[in-house]
């Protein structure tokens, strides 16, 4: 089947960009409990690919060129992050196989694999009812919104704004969206936008048969975030974490948003587990720009989601202050949060102004609209 083959193709090279930034970064993350355990670096990998791809591509979105552009420059991209990483690797821990395979392992592998399958299949299902199928939804014109946009910015960039005639409907959106990005007052999911033109170069397909296998294994990458979630976080044995897993990724809010064609916040949906099992109340250098790296991929896929992500560390952030401030480290607390908030700036710099505007647009909206209606 043509879709579940390009799913896997996406997960592939996400997982393979994620990979190595997640033997460089990720030092906490891996201890599971119990004795059934997966390697969360390994699940991991795709969603943080989805990171770097994001922000990879929305680097040319913002600097106005083609994103076609990207199909090689991501194997040079995945050459060097390789590099680095079997050198850190080779530096810190000479002479030894960082991979120990084991029966018991290979057990626990194959149990999220088939849990993964269960998802995948629930999903993939319209395509097996009608194989010709490439692109599949419910509602909603914002699919086609997407591919347009992102056609355009592979092929053009964002620097070039289409004219506009009797003849010429299908620019439309596209116009529109070219006039904010110019003006700087609102820009509408650039990394979202990015990583389908992205991967539709890279894979050398149409915007429109990317659409459903990104979402396809976006719903995926969801699914290893939650396994990772139970067993690090809720410290639920492997069982547990895949039923966990497969009820929160085939929830109906899941469901509707994957098939009503709301394609940023299913991008952006595995982001929100994973930074709440990233976040540690002291954590290292390197995990604090992780998390930077997160906050930055989730911020270019959907903005407006950012504001979810703030009440979410709102609540989490008391709770860690008093941790650290309970075993005396306030001080690597604070060091830790801002080299995560660099991160952040220094991932969305090239946007400017208006990504701020776009972010922070709809809570003032919300704010200056709340005292009329509690009136």
């Amino acid at each position: 089947m043509p879709v579940l083959i390009r799913s896997l193709e996406i997960l592939a090279l996400l997982g393979a960009l994620g990979f190595p930034v997640n033997l460089l970064l990720l030092t906490r993350i891996d201890r599971m409990p119990g004795r059934w355990r997966v390697s969360a670096r390994l699940l991991l990998a795709p969603v943080t690919g989805l990171a770097v791809f994001s922000v990879f591509t929305g680097f040319y979105y913002a600097t106005k060129l083609p994103v076609a552009n990207t199909a090689f420059s991501y194997w040079l991209l995945l050459a060097v992050l390789w590099f680095i990483a079997l050198l850190d690797w080779w530096r810190t821990t000479p002479m030894r196989w960082p991979f120990r395979p084991n029966k018991q392992a290979a057990m626990s592998h194959g149990l999220v694999v088939l849990c993964l399958t269960l998802i995948l299949a629930f999903y993939l299902r319209p395509f097996w009812q009608d194989p010709s199928l490439v692109f599949w939804h419910y509602a909603g014109s914002d699919g086609y919104m997407y591919m347009r946009i992102a056609e355009h910015v592979a092929s053009h960039g964002t620097g070039v704004i289409p004219t506009l005639g009797p003849f010429d409907g299908a620019s439309g959106f596209v116009a529109e969206e070219m006039r904010h990005f110019h003006n700087g007052t609102f820009i509408d999911k650039p990394g979202t936008m990015s990583t389908l033109a992205g991967l539709s170069a890279l894979l050398s397909l149409t915007t429109l048969e990317t659409f459903s296998p990104l979402t396809i294994a976006a719903l995926a990458m969801m699914g290893s975030v939650l396994i990772v979630f139970g067993q690090s976080l809720l410290r639920l044995p492997l069982w547990a974490s895949l039923g966990f897993s497969v009820l929160g990724t085939l929830a109906m809010p899941v469901w509707m948003l994957s098939t009503y064609t709301f394609y940023g916040n299913i991008l952006a949906l595995p982001f929100y587990p994973l930074i709440l099992v990233a976040i540690r109340p002291v954590t290292t250098l390197r995990t604090s720009i992780y998390v930077g790296l997160l906050l930055a991929g989730q911020t270019l896929l959907f903005p407006d989601g950012e504001l979810v992500m703030i009440g979410v560390l709102l609540v989490t952030l008391p709770f860690l202050a008093w941790k650290a401030w309970k075993r005396q480290r306030v001080r690597q607390l604070l060091y830790a949060s801002s080299i995560t908030i660099g991160t952040v700036i220094l991932l969305v710099a090239p946007f400017g102004r208006g990504l701020y505007n776009t972010t922070f647009s709809r809570l003032l909206s919300v704010l200056s609209a709340a005292p009329r209606n509690a009136i």
